[in-house]
């Protein structure tokens, strides 16, 4: 099979709002920019929820400042929040919105002209922009529009197996379409992950059935990329998230919504350490620590979509990238290639549905709102089972259609998500922010750092910087 070739200067991984931001950026600098993903940009995560996204705008509440924000951000991560870059989304919002209205998005305004806000939990002050009910979906058609108006190429049927490397950097991707099957090599000089989070690993998850399966995490640790905080997941009810998301009974039982740690990157620009590679959005861990302050998610995905953007477009194009070999770069290829041959011919006794099933069942019980060592060492043991399973799966996309290779491949990513997170949450013996731990229910003071995970059992510890002076004299104010 030939496959189809894409050459650019930057990929983007992942059509959601962080995606489609950095997409904007570089195609705006003049930068040739492609970005890819499994599900349709309007039917992307971002558009989900109501809610609204925060940003200091110094309207009636005359004290609040994006210093003010940054302080309640801060507060709200329990100590475990990356106080720099808090700073760069904080100060960032304004600018966010003003992109966002910029883009032809309607925010709602007060009739003296002034952004409306409201409150959402836990914050200081009214600083919650939103456009009625639909903020979200709003956010998203906003960017579709403008990545349209740029003619950034946009293909929601491309699903990415793995990423390109040569000489230690990131060179571009394969995959395969998820309508035909055709496979893909797409060349580029700089690769965006944005592919989201690692929340529909648990049964019971607000995620649908194909998203937020950590594929952005498998895909950077491959290449040698770490993972922050894996454990650090947010647990809502069913009666908050609303009804017919996957896992939902009667009953309200909690369900992973949001995860807050995932790929390591420095604060300045998203890169992740591995030359040509960085990540956005949900992917990324570090902004919110232990515990999300409500609509931050929103001003993150905006504020770092444009940095990170930027970043790979001056990466790719400021003569960064290292000479290429053509023969390595073929190389490349034909590992890819040869991966998604093997998966693809797979012919075992085991189910991928019911697999992922069984991972789903694991993570909810050992890795749930509430955990203990003993569930811990449990999940690690079964999870030890499934893995040896995962080699033993039977796969037919010639009978039921390139998504059956698809979720092999979520499969795969789930396990790299579910390690993570399990050995994370062995290694945090405390209770802080939404990590509760019954058989340590205290805060443990020498556990505020983050946790570095590069692969089975290999946890470090990452010390925290300490909070600007300015942020921390506005941190013992609190949020109201």
């Amino acid at each position: 099979m030939t496959p189809r070739r894409i050459r650019t200067s930057v990929l983007v991984v992942g059509t959601g709002g962080a995606g489609l931001r950095a997409a904007i950026e570089a195609a705006e600098r003049g930068v040739p920019v492609v970005a890819v993903g499994k599900r349709p940009p309007a039917d992307a995560r971002t558009a989900l929820a109501t809610a609204g996204a925060d940003a200091a705008l110094a309207t009636p509440d005359g004290e609040d400042r994006w210093l003010q924000l940054a302080a309640d951000t801060l507060v709200e991560g329990r100590g475990l929040a990356d106080p720099r870059m808090v700073e760069i989304v904080c100060e960032g919002a304004v600018r966010a919105l003003a992109d966002l209205e910029r883009y032809g998005m309607r925010v709602d305004h007060d009739r003296d002209g002034r952004i409306s806000r409201r409150e959402l939990g836990l914050q200081s002050f009214q600083r919650a922009a939103f456009t009625g009910e639909s903020t979200r979906l709003e956010i998203q058609r906003a960017l579709t529009r403008r990545a349209a108006e740029l003619d950034v190429p946009v293909d929601d049927t491309i699903y990415v197996t793995s990423l390109l490397e040569v000489a230690g950097a990131v060179v571009g991707a394969y995959g395969f379409g998820l309508t035909d099957g055709a496979r893909y090599v797409v060349e580029a000089d700089a690769v965006v992950l944005a592919a989201g989070g690692h929340s529909g690993i648990w049964l019971h998850s607000s995620a649908r059935h194909d998203e937020n399966t950590g594929d952005s995490m498998r895909l950077a640790w491959a290449v040698g990329g770490r993972i922050r905080d894996a454990e650090l997941v947010q647990f809502d009810l069913f009666d908050e998230i609303g009804p017919g998301d996957h896992g939902g009974t009667a009953d309200a039982v909690p369900r992973a919504h949001v995860t807050l740690g995932g790929i390591a990157v420095r604060p300045a620009d998203g890169s992740t350490g591995v030359a040509g590679l960085y990540a956005v959005g949900e992917a990324v861990g570090g902004v919110h620590g232990a515990s999300r302050l409500a609509g931050n998610d929103l001003i993150e995905l905006l504020v770092y979509g444009r940095i990170v953007g930027a970043a790979a477009g001056a990466y790719a194009t400021g003569g960064l990238v290292p000479r290429r070999d053509t023969a390595a770069f073929m190389d490349a290829v034909a590992a890819a290639r040869a991966d998604v041959d093997a998966v693809a011919a797979a012919t075992g006794p085991e189910s991928v549905r019911t697999l992922q099933r069984e991972m789903g069942e694991l993570m909810s019980v050992c890795a749930g709102e509430t955990r203990d060592g003993t569930r811990i060492r449990g999940g690690l043991a079964m999870l030890d089972a499934i893995e040896e399973r995962i080699g033993h799966v039977g796969v037919h996309p010639d009978v039921s259609g390139p998504r059956d290779l698809a979720q092999a491949y979520d499969l795969r990513s789930s396990a790299v998500a579910a390690r993570a997170t399990l050995d994370g949450a062995a290694a945090r013996r405390e209770t802080r922010g939404c990590h509760v731990r019954s058989d340590f229910p205290s805060t443990d003071p020498s556990l505020e750092v983050s946790l570095i995970w590069s692969g089975p059992g290999q946890i470090a510890r990452r010390a925290i910087p300490r909070p600007p002076e300015g942020i921390a004299r506005l941190m013992g104010r609190g949020a109201r």
